[in-house]
Parts: structure tokens; sequence; C-alpha cells
């Protein structure tokens, strides 16, 4: 990138005029090339390319992990060749009742064991400006990726008043997810408590943080089934190299 960026093509040397009887002859096929040739590229271009692919670089992490909640944690499960598979908790659900060994056994299953996030119950509404009825009718989901985007931006060192000080709250988010089942659940509630299912939807995760901070740069859900991670970080760096925010 460094090099492509800072590449200026030599521009090429004059040829001596042809000698008047060689005027009227056709051109060689050397001299045809050197005649259609593009004109050599202009100091201002090569500096506006430098600009466009300035370096990008990614300054804060966080994660939410089965058996690990940290970084720090996840990275000793890796080191250690330790997978997280352990017995449906019973804080889940009762696995018993639905469980059983015929695969063929309509209305059941033969799963006995999965890998779990700790701690999905566990979250400070009144941090992020809400009611405590309405997180408590989140999707899991939502309030998980409200916490770990601030532990992110407290990562890369930036608060909510430096982000605005520096940066204005032109800042992005960018979220790619899929598969988010809660909102039958929220329907349940619905019908059931009169409860509307607010933050349910996937597609509300970037919005949401996005409103706590302030932020107005562009906030957009992704889903592009498993790839949603990778698609974010390209279009991440592309809306840096527009210019459409500062940071993303």
């Amino acid at each position: 990138m460094g090099s492509q960026g800072s590449y200026v093509t030599p521009a090429p040397v004059a040829a001596a005029p042809p000698a008047p009887a060689e005027r009227d002859a056709a051109p060689s096929s050397a001299s045809r090339a050197r005649f259609i040739s593009p004109p050599p590229q202009r100091a201002d271009v090569v500096r506006d390319a430098r600009a466009s692919s300035h370096d990008i670089a990614v300054i804060g992490l966080s994660g939410r992990y089965p058996n690990a909640d940290t970084l720090d944690e996840f990275w000793e499960l890796l080191k250690s060749g330790r997978d997280c598979f352990q017995e449906v908790p019973r804080d889940r659900w009762n696995n018993e009742l639905i469980y059983h060994p015929d695969r063929e056994m309509l209305g059941k299953t033969v799963i006995r064991t999965g890998t779990f996030l700790r701690g999905i119950d566990q979250f400070d509404p009144r941090y992020f400006r809400l009611s405590k009825r309405d997180a408590e009718l989140m999707a899991p989901e939502v309030r998980l990726f409200l916490q770990v985007g601030v532990e992110a931006l407290e990562d890369a060192g930036y608060s909510r008043e430096t982000l605005q000080r520096q940066y204005e709250g032109d800042v992005g988010v960018l979220v790619g997810s899929m598969s988010n089942h809660y909102g039958y659940y929220s329907l349940e509630n619905n019908q059931t408590r009169g409860s509307p299912s607010v933050g349910s939807y996937t597609g509300t995760l970037p919005n949401m943080l996005s409103y706590f901070y302030g932020f107005t740069g562009p906030s957009v859900f992704v889903d592009t089934m498993c790839s949603a991670s990778s698609t974010c970080i390209h279009q991440a760096v592309q809306m840096l190299r527009a210019g459409e925010c500062k940071m993303v």
C-alpha cells in the first residue's frame, strides 16, 4: 500500500523529430506504441490516491464467548485447546422434557450438550438510559452488543464525551448478525402480557449503540450469513476511504 501510494511514473523522454525524408513514412510499431501511451500521472493525482488509501487500523476489541467473558480468557481457551461443550444448564431450559435418544421421535431432540454464554441476564438498564421493563423485553443479543460495544470503545481509550469532542459524533456503526429467534418469545409476551417486542430485532443492534452515544454516522445492520463479520470490515474500510464518517 505504501509503495503504491508513493510510486510516481517517470515521464517519457521526448524523441528527436524524424528526418524530412522519414516524415511521410509509416511509423514503426515502436513509435506507434510511443504515440498512444498514456500521459504521465500528475503529482496531484498521486497525492489524491495516497490520501484515499491511508492506513486503517483496528484500535479496540471486546467480546463474549462460551466459558470466556473476556478476550484474555478466550485466548487461554485457544492456547489450551479446550472446547466449551457442556450439558444444557437448567437455568436455560429443562432439556429432559424434550430429549429422547431415538432420532425418529417427533417433537424431541437427541441433543444434550451445547456451548453457552454466561451472564446473559446481567444488564444495567440505567447505564444505557433504558427502563427495566424495556430491558427485560430486549433480546439478550441486543443487551450483550450494547455492553460489548461500550467495552470495545473503552478498550480504544474513548468515552462518549471524547468521541463527541474529537469526532463530533461522526462515527459509524456496522453490525453483522443472523438467526435471532427471540422475536418469537416477544410475540408470546405480547399476546399474554400485552408487552411490545422492544429491541428484540437484530436490525436494531447498530441503532441502539448509535443512539446511546449520539453518533450521526451510518448505522447499518448487515446479514450476509456466515460472512457478515468480514463484510462489515470491508464496508467499514470503504466508508472511511469515502469520507462517510471519521470512525467505524
